[in-house]
């Protein structure tokens, strides 16, 4: 009997024992096999149009894109908290980048029937900022990789890693599992719609603050171009999808370094979600205004 389980809006077969999985895939979303391969975990980067080597901590990612294989090289099988995350994001990236979509270092959540996404890179708060929204009654969608079809949002692993600190920080629940070797603890999110629209999104940034300000239109260009995975240089996945990102309501986030400044930022976003659903309240109302008049 075939199993699966899905994410970052691709399906995955194959090798997925143990494997959380979204039940609300969408039917189109394109299937990836996964093998895991007994051999040394090494190889040099390299994407192409139909290949790909990614050496990632503690394997060599082997993907073909014409067999919709990933295969997964290490000396033993990668547990299912690794495979999770981070190998499935890394995989996403790429296979992603073969389907014209955007992959970008960031997490989302959802505000009533959207999302927004949160950009960041490694060490810029992506985690912690989720879990603190988790715990104020948002639902993350996704963590560490955001992946764009068009503005259509794909969720992720359940799963958001965060350093003991940061767990300490949050009073995160007992039974939070420690994975990674010890090095983060997961908070499993409840389940989350497969995909949502993108109403806006927003940079993280170290600062003064919290302060949540409007992006220029000269600044949202450079702010997605420092977020975007791009596999191949010169090679941009979804170029018509990047200008449509500008038209939206965008964002810098920044906050001083510190967990003690998670509250603050955690409650900007609360009133950003709360305005973006104020005015998709009035934009139905005029729209049914509108319907009613003709």
């Amino acid at each position: 009997m075939s199993s699966s389980t899905a994410a970052y809006g691709l399906r995955f077969t194959g090798d997925v024992q143990g494997l959380e999985t979204l039940p609300e895939a969408g039917p189109r979303w394109p299937a990836v096999r996964l093998e895991q391969v007994a051999g040394p975990a090494a190889g040099e980067l390299h994407v192409g149009e139909y290949e790909a080597t990614l050496p990632v901590p503690g394997a060599c990612l082997r993907l073909d894109r014409r067999r919709s294989l990933a295969a997964i090289v290490a000396p033993a099988p990668l547990s299912p908290d690794r495979l999770l995350h981070p190998t499935l994001g890394y995989i996403a990236t790429t296979f992603s980048h073969w389907l014209d979509r955007l992959a970008f270092h960031g997490g989302a959540f959802s505000v009533g029937d959207g999302a927004v996404a949160l950009l960041g890179s490694r060490g810029d708060g992506k985690s912690s900022t989720l879990a603190w929204l988790a715990r104020a009654g948002c639902l993350p969608l996704a963590d560490d990789v955001v992946v764009l079809d068009g503005l259509t949002a794909f969720a992720g692993p359940r799963s958001i890693d965060l350093w003991p600190d940061a767990a300490r920080a949050l009073g995160l629940p007992e039974g939070v599992r420690s994975v990674r070797g010890g090095q983060r603890q997961r908070l499993a999110p409840p389940a989350a719609p497969g995909e949502l629209p993108l109403r806006a999104w927003v940079s993280l940034a170290w600062g003064e603050g919290p302060r949540l300000r409007p992006l220029s239109p000269a600044e949202r260009y450079a702010a997605l171009a420092r977020h975007l995975h791009v596999q191949r240089a010169g090679r941009l996945a979804g170029e018509e999808s990047l200008l449509d990102l500008l038209a939206l309501p965008a964002f810098e986030l920044t906050r001083p370094r510190g967990l003690d400044s998670l509250a603050g930022s955690g409650s900007a976003l609360l009133e950003l979600a709360g305005q973006l659903q104020q005015d998709r309240g009035r934009d139905h109302q005029k729209s049914g205004a509108d319907g009613g008049s003709g």
